[in-house]
């Protein structure tokens, strides 16, 4: 997805974990469905697309990079 979102392949390098690093996450937002109303408006994929193009625009370094 990340390398969809920035038109660039990415250059993975496995490192060991840092002290503090979560292996595995049950990450689940239905607490806050339940007592905020809480409903996500934005996809995962789309929130990248936005992320960069702001990342982007936050430093004219970065464009097109």
């Amino acid at each position: 997805m990340i390398e969809q979102a920035t038109g660039k392949k990415a250059n993975i390098q496995r490192e060991a974990a840092q002290q503090g690093d979560v292996p595995l996450t049950w990450a689940d937002i239905s607490k806050a469905r339940k007592l905020l109303g809480y409903y996500p408006q934005t996809t995962l994929e789309e929130g990248l697309k936005k992320f960069v193009a702001w990342y982007r625009a936050a430093d004219p370094g970065l464009r097109g990079s």
